[in-house]
C-alpha cells in the first residue's frame, strides 16, 4: 500500500485571519470608545451608523471564528488518518484499493462516511493582474459508508474499490489550466462539523 497525503488545508490561516478580525474590530470600537463625548445621547444619533457597522463585523468576525475553530476541535478528537492506496501510480482505466484507519481519541458518532473519486478543473483567464479562476467537479465515484458510535481507542476501518475512467484525462497543469484527480473523503461527524480531506492522486498519460 502507497501512503497518501492529505492535499494541503488552510485551516490555521483562515483561524489566524479571523482573530486578527476580531481584534481589528476590537481596537476601533476601543477608538470610538475613548473619543466618545460626554453626551452620550447626541453622539449616538450621529454615530449610529458607525456602531449598526460595528457590531455587523464583529457578527461577521465570531461568525468566521465559529467556523474555523470547529472542524479543529473535530479534528482533536480524532488521531491522524492513515491513507493508502494499492498503487502508486495510476492511468486511465486502472482499479485502485483505498485503505483508510483513524482512531477515536474519544467516543463519538458518525452520521456516514463518503469516499468520492473526483475530477477538479481550474481555468484561469485575464490579462495582467486582473484575473479570474472558475473550478468544475467532476464526480467519477461516489461511496457511502454507513455510520455508527465508535468507543474511545476504537479505529474506523475501510477499504473501497475505486475505478478510473476509461479514456479519463491524466493530470495537467499549465499556466491557466490544471487537472487534478484526487479522494475525496467526507466524515459526518454527529454534533460536530463534518472533516473532509482531498488526497490527491498519481494520475499518468497511458492506457490500462
Amino acid at each position: 500500500m502507497k501512503p497518501l497525503q492529505t492535499e494541503k488545508q488552510y485551516r490555521f490561516l483562515f483561524l489566524g485571519f479571523s482573530i486578527f478580525w476580531l481584534l481589528f474590530v476590537g481596537v476601533f470600537a476601543l477608538v470610538m470608545w475613548a473619543d466618545r463625548p460626554a453626551d452620550m445621547s447626541s453622539w449616538l444619533e450621529t454615530q449610529w451608523f458607525g456602531l449598526a457597522m460595528l457590531i455587523l463585523f464583529l457578527l461577521i468576525g465570531i461568525g468566521m471564528f465559529i467556523l474555523a475553530i470547529r472542524p479543529l476541535i473535530a479534528q482533536d478528537r480524532m488521531s491522524k488518518a492513515v491513507v493508502s492506496l494499492s498503487k502508486d501510480m495510476l492511468v486511465a482505466g486502472d482499479e485502485f484499493t483505498l485503505d483508510y484507519q483513524q482512531t477515536f481519541k474519544s467516543a463519538s458518532e458518525v452520521k456516514e462516511m463518503i469516499c468520492e473519486l473526483v475530477l477538479r478543473e481550474t481555468a484561469s483567464y485575464g490579462q495582467g493582474t486582473n484575473r479570474n479562476s472558475v473550478e468544475y467537479e467532476h464526480l467519477a465515484q461516489r461511496e457511502v459508508i454507513p455510520g455508527r458510535r465508535y468507543a474511545a481507542g476504537e479505529t474506523l476501518y475501510e477499504q473501497r474499490q475505486f475505478r478510473l475512467p476509461k479514456g479519463a484525462m491524466h493530470n495537467f497543469r499549465s499556466d491557466n489550466n490544471r487537472l487534478l484527480w484526487f479522494l475525496k473523503v467526507h466524515i459526518n461527524m454527529g454534533g460536530w462539523s463534518d472533516i473532509v480531506e482531498e488526497y490527491p492522486l498519481q494520475v499518468l498519460a497511458g492506457k490500462h
